[in-house]
């Protein structure tokens, strides 16, 4: 109990005009929220490089099932578990969970095979999760009481925001991207091909 906040500093708290302290902790817990949906999304994006990059031609019903949902079940577990434990302390816990999203995620691009990526989007679910739980939770204990009605719909924004994101980076770069790959691979065997034919 003697982490409890007195009523005087959460009355404090609540008459605060908006200031640079409340944008700070609007804009940190606000990307977390924004790369949770990216973190968990942008595989169904990027996957067919991930697989060619990982020698693999096809995924077994049972593996993609796996790939696609271990993510999720991270989540699910990092939500309880996180949300539990940050009642000692929610500035660590956020702490712990946004370096674990952040190693998580950069693992990524080491991983040697399927089994190796399934265990690190575990991983990486798991610090989503925390911050489904951890980043609103924050934002509301650090805005006023004028403005904390607004952060339901803020988060909600957010989300949508990281969603027409992963949707362009699809359209206009990745397929963009692709296409210019295949463009310059087919111009040159064609001029080598034609170079062959005049010899």
């Amino acid at each position: 109990m003697e982490n409890t906040p007195s009523p005087h500093a959460l009355h404090v708290l609540d008459q605060t005009p908006f200031s640079g302290f409340h944008a700070r902790a609007m804009i940190t817990t606000g990307m977390g929220v924004f790369t949770d949906g990216y973190d968990l999304i942008s595989i169904s994006v990027v996957l067919p490089l991930v697989l060619h990059s990982l020698g693999v031609a096809k995924l077994t019903g049972f593996d993609a099932s796996l790939l696609g949902a271990v993510a999720l079940l991270g989540s699910a577990a990092g939500a309880l578990l996180f949300g539990a434990l940050s009642n000692a302390g929610r500035k660590r816990y956020y702490g712990i969970d946004v370096m674990l999203m952040a190693v998580a995620a950069l693992a990524q691009a080491f991983v040697g095979n399927l089994w190796q990526l399934i265990a690190v989007r575990a991983l990486l679910g798991i610090g989503v999760g925390a911050d489904y739980v951890l980043s609103p939770m924050i934002m509301a204990e650090h805005a006023n009481a004028r403005d904390r009605k607004l952060n339901p719909g803020l988060y909600y924004v957010r989300l949508f925001m990281n969603l027409l994101l992963i949707s362009v980076l699809t359209f206009f770069v990745i397929h963009t991207v692709l296409w210019l790959i295949r463009s310059r691979y087919h111009q040159v065997k064609n001029r080598a091909g034609n170079g062959g034919n005049n010899a």
